[in-house]
């Protein structure tokens, strides 16, 4: 039945095709483990050459297991392995931010790195249903417009490589059943029952609420909701959006992103903040740490129209006003004209 499902999500999302390799992200919990023994089952049939990477976050004194028994499940399947360890909590103090943001951007440079090792095309993740229905209530909860309403991306480029979810659609019912049936045991992470996190808390309190009062189907409403949002966004961004980026926002060597201010001035608001995120996602690659309040503060800033003045986002982007232009760049790096 998961393995069907599975399919069905691949085709619908012409995810894979013959020839792909696919790294594939294992942390050692149900769903990560379900995806990579689902995916071994169907490599022959989908043409595809796996390769596995698990990164211990340090979070717990027990996580080397997790790294460990995601090894020994690689060596079992015979695919070619990876294992890295970064102290994420040591690295979210010097940092700042949130713990989860930081926590999956070292996640993310992580898979980089194992994606040019095994010089792969795709990297597989283990999002599910569940997960997507918490991302989508979460972000309403916090304030999103339709791009984070949308929810994770089924998938998405990410700098050269394809980021796919063939568990997006797949319950976490679904997926521990699998892995009864096929008598696997996998690792249990006991920071998934902490209430320090956003997440957790409304996975074990929110939702409950919602399945009991409301609609017991809340999950894959939510997960409904993504996916028409997601289709009203790719149709705004294909008609609309394209042609206003092309015309206004030049990118240049290490990422230096100039954009007209004359020509912004002209854009509805809405249009303004679409324009501005993709200057962002630009230099960045990623829209992490970046919140409302940062928008507000860019729009402020543009508008006093001060020459040369320079201003620090998150994760190293500087914007800074120019010659009628307003610059994006990366820390470090030093725009000329």
């Amino acid at each position: 039945m998961l393995t069907q499902q599975i399919l069905n999500t691949i085709s619908k999302y012409n995810m894979f095709k013959l020839g792909d390799r696919v790294l594939v992200g294992v942390s050692g919990g149900p769903d990560s483990v379900a995806l990579l023994l689902v995916l071994h089952s169907l490599k022959k049939e989908l043409g595809l050459k796996l390769y596995v990477a698990s990164l211990n976050h340090m979070f717990r004194k027990d996580a080397a297991s997790d790294v460990e028994f995601v090894k020994k499940l690689a060596a079992k399947l015979k695919a070619s392995f990876l294992a890295g360890k970064v102290n994420v909590s040591k690295l979210h103090d010097s940092r700042g931010g949130s713990k989860e943001d930081t926590a999956r951007t070292v996640r993310y440079d992580f898979f980089l790195k194992a994606a040019k090792k095994f010089n792969v095309n795709k990297i597989a993740l283990g999002h599910t249903r569940d997960d997507q229905a918490e991302t989508v209530l979460m972000r309403l909860i916090y304030g999103a417009g339709i791009t984070g309403l949308s929810g994770i991306l089924p998938a998405r480029k990410f700098e050269k490589y394809l980021v796919v979810r063939p568990l997006i659609e797949a319950s976490r019912k679904d997926i521990e059943l699998y892995l009864k049936d096929n008598k696997i045991k996998p690792r249990h992470d006991s920071t998934n029952s902490q209430d320090e996190y956003k997440r957790n808390k409304i996975r074990k309190h929110l939702i409950p609420i919602f399945e009991k009062n409301y609609n017991p189907g809340i999950k894959q409403a939510l997960s409904r909701t993504a996916a028409l949002l997601r289709d009203d966004r790719d149709l705004l961004e294909e008609v609309l959006l394209k042609p206003v980026f092309k015309k206004i926002i030049k990118t240049g060597k290490n990422n230096i992103v100039r954009l007209n201010l004359k020509e912004l001035d002209k854009l509805h608001v809405a249009l303004k903040k679409y324009v501005l995120r993709e200057c962002i996602r630009r230099v960045n690659l990623k829209l992490v740490g970046i919140e409302y309040r940062h928008w507000r503060l860019i729009e402020a800033f543009i508008a006093k129209r001060k020459n040369n003045a320079a201003w620090h986002l998150p994760y190293g982007c500087r914007v800074r006003i120019k010659k009628g232009a307003v610059i994006f760049f990366n820390e470090g790096i030093k725009p000329q004209g």
